[in-house]
C-alpha cells in the first residue's frame, strides 16, 4: 500500500500544509489479524509503533491499533482484549485507540483498554464495514467510504482513498497532553442565556455552531472552517437550499464541498448535510454556492453583483453568494430524503432565519431552482412545504424563549455535554445489536444479535407462546393425573386395595 508505512518527510509536508495526522498500526488483515497474537503481539506492536513514531517526529502520538476484520466476541474476550491490555501497559491507556467495527469499539470501551476522552467519547476509529449501519456515539472518527470495487473511494493525485468523518475535536492528531494546533481555534460556546436574535449583526457567521445546536442540530465543525471562504460576509439575508446531486463519493463529501475544484478550489457551501442528520460547518466566509440570479429571482439577496471585503481587497460577488448561507444536503436528486436529513435541514434553516430575525418566505428561504430556474433543478423538494415546516419551527422554537432553552440550556456547558452524552449512551444501548450470551453444551456462543428491546420482545413472544400452547397441554395432563388419582382413592376407600399376586395365593400354596 502506497500510504504505508508513512515517512518523516511526508509527515513534515502534511504538517507544513496545515494537514493534521493520526497514526494507525496494521500488518495483518482478516487472514492473519495482528490482535489475535494476544499479549505478546500487543507488547511487540506497541513498542514497534512507539519507535516508528519517534523516528518520524511524532513522539508521544496515540496509536489506533487495527481490528480490520469481523471479529467475534469470543475472539475479543479470549485473545484480542489481551493484545490491547498489553499495548496499554507499554504506551499508557491514553495513547491507545482502536480501529474496527461498532461492536469491537464498544467492547474496548467496556474493557477500558482505549483512551477515555470524556463526555462519552473514546479513541475509536470506527469503520462502516461489519457495523450493520450503526455509528457508535463514542467514535471520534467514522470511516464512511471504504474503497472497494463496488464502492470506490475518491481519487486524489492518482491515489484512491477512503473517506473519514471527524466526530470530535480530538481524534489523535497530536499527543494527548498537547494542546490543539493554533490553526484549530477553539471558541467557547456562547452561554445559553446570551443567544438571542441579532437581526442587525454583520460579519462572518461564527455564531453558527451555537445557534444550530440551540435548534437541536447535531453539529460537526470541519477543520479550519472559521478561516475558510472566498471573502467576508457583511449582511446575511437568508438561507438557500441545495442538494449535492450525483452519486460518486468524491463529489458528495464534505471535503469536496469545502474545497471544490469545480469552483476553482475553495468553499462551495457554508454547511453540509449528512444522511444521518448531522450538519457539518465547512466555512464562515462567502461560499460559491448560488451563482448569478435569474432576472427577478434574486429574492432578498437582490440581483447581479455586490462588493464585499476579501483577503486581497474588495471583490465582486454574486448577490446570492454574498448574502445567503447555503447548505448542500447529501442527496442525488433522484431519491427520497432520509427523515433525519430533512429534519436537520429544517432545523438549520429555522435556526439561521430565527437568529437573523427573518421569516421563511421565498425571498429569505429560496431553493437554488427558484433563484436560478434557467440552469438549476435543486433541491428535489417541495419548497413551499419545506418553508411551512421551517416557519412552524421558527414560531415554535425547541426552547423556552424567556430563558432561551429552559432548564437544559441554562445549565453550564459542561453539564449540557454530560447530559447529551448520557442521552447518546441511552440511544446506543437501545439501538445497538448485542450478541446473545447463550452457550450450548459445547461452550459455543450463539451468533444471534438483537437490540435490548428486541431481546425483551423476543422473550415476551416466547412467554405468550408458552401461555397459548404449552401451559394448556400441561394443565390437561395435570388434570388427567388428578382425575386418575381421585378415582383410585375412591376405589380404595370403597372396596379396599386391589388384590396383589401375593394376596391371591392360597394358604396351601404359601405352605408348599
Amino acid at each position: 500500500m502506497r500510504g504505508k508505512p508513512v515517512h518523516r518527510d511526508e509527515i513534515n509536508d502534511l504538517h507544513n500544509n496545515g494537514v493534521d495526522v493520526a497514526a494507525v498500526w496494521q500488518f495483518g488483515k482478516d487472514r492473519h489479524p495482528d490482535v489475535l497474537r494476544g499479549k505478546v503481539g500487543g507488547e511487540l506492536d506497541a513498542r514497534a509503533a512507539d519507535e516508528h513514531l519517534r523516528s518520524i517526529g511524532m513522539d508521544g502520538w496515540p496509536v489506533f491499533f487495527a481490528v480490520d476484520f469481523d471479529i467475534t466476541l469470543a475472539q475479543w474476550n479470549l485473545v484480542a482484549s489481551e493484545y490491547f491490555r498489553a499495548a496499554c501497559r507499554v504506551l499508557g491507556r491514553d495513547r491507545v485507540g482502536i480501529y474496527g467495527h461498532s461492536r469491537v469499539c464498544d467492547w474496548a470501551r467496556e474493557d477500558a483498554v482505549i483512551a477515555d476522552l470524556g463526555g462519552s467519547k473514546h479513541l475509536m476509529w470506527q469503520t462502516r464495514s461489519w457495523s450493520a449501519g450503526v455509528i457508535h456515539p463514542g467514535a471520534v472518527l467514522y470511516q464512511r467510504i471504504v474503497d472497494t470495487p463496488s464502492t470506490p473511494g475518491p481519487v486524489i493525485d492518482g491515489v484512491t482513498v477512503d473517506v473519514n468523518d471527524i466526530r470530535h475535536s480530538y481524534w489523535g492528531q497530536h499527543p494527548p497532553t498537547v494542546a490543539p494546533s493554533p490553526t484549530r481555534k477553539e471558541v467557547a460556546p456562547m452561554s445559553a442565556t446570551s443567544i438571542q436574535p441579532d437581526p442587525t449583526g454583520t460579519g462572518d457567521p461564527t455564531w453558527l455552531p451555537d445557534v444550530l445546536r440551540l435548534f437541536g442540530v447535531t453539529v460537526i465543525e470541519h477543520p479550519g472552517w472559521r478561516t475558510r471562504g472566498h471573502g467576508d460576509f457583511t449582511d446575511i439575508v437568508g438561507f438557500m437550499m441545495h442538494h449535492t446531486g450525483g452519486s460518486t463519493p468524491d463529489r458528495t463529501s464534505p471535503g469536496y464541498v469545502a474545497d471544490n475544484p469545480g469552483v476553482g478550489g475553495g468553499l462551495s457551501a457554508t454547511l453540509f448535510g449528512h444522511r444521518d442528520g448531522t450538519v457539518e460547518i465547512l466555512g464562515a466566509g462567502i461560499a460559491y454556492h448560488a451563482g448569478l440570479a435569474d432576472p427577478g429571482c434574486g429574492g432578498a439577496a437582490g440581483q447581479g453583483y455586490v462588493t464585499r471585503p476579501s483577503a486581497t481587497g474588495p471583490k465582486l460577488y454574486t448577490s446570492g453568494n454574498a448574502r445567503y448561507i447555503g447548505i448542500e444536503p447529501q442527496n442525488s436528486g433522484r431519491e427520497p430524503w432520509e427523515p433525519e436529513l430533512y429534519d436537520a435541514c429544517v432545523r438549520s434553516a429555522a435556526a439561521v432565519l430565527w437568529y437573523k430575525g427573518l421569516t421563511a418566505d421565498r425571498a429569505h428561504l429560496p431553493g437554488h431552482k427558484e433563484y436560478a430556474p434557467s440552469r438549476k433543478v435543486d433541491p428535489n423538494l417541495n419548497m413551499d412545504a419545506f418553508r411551512r415546516d421551517v416557519q412552524h419551527l421558527i414560531d415554535n422554537p425547541p426552547f423556552t424563549t424567556e430563558t432561551t432553552g429552559g432548564l437544559f440550556m441554562s445549565l453550564p456547558v459542561e453539564r449540557q455535554e454530560e447530559l447529551a452524552a448520557k442521552i447518546d449512551r441511552i440511544h446506543f444501548e437501545l439501538t445497538h445489536k448485542f450478541q446473545s450470551r447463550y452457550e450450548n453444551a459445547d461452550g459455543e456462543r450463539s451468533e444471534h444479535r438483537e437490540t435490548l428491546v428486541g431481546y425483551i420482545l423476543d422473550n415476551d413472544r416466547k412467554i405468550e407462546d408458552m401461555h397459548a400452547n404449552m401451559l394448556p397441554a400441561i394443565w390437561d395432563r395435570l388434570t388427567d393425573a388428578a382425575r386418575n388419582a381421585k378415582a383410585t382413592f375412591e376405589r380404595v376407600m370403597t372396596t379396599g386395595p386391589a388384590p396383589t399376586a401375593d394376596s391371591a395365593m392360597t394358604a396351601s400354596e404359601k405352605e408348599s
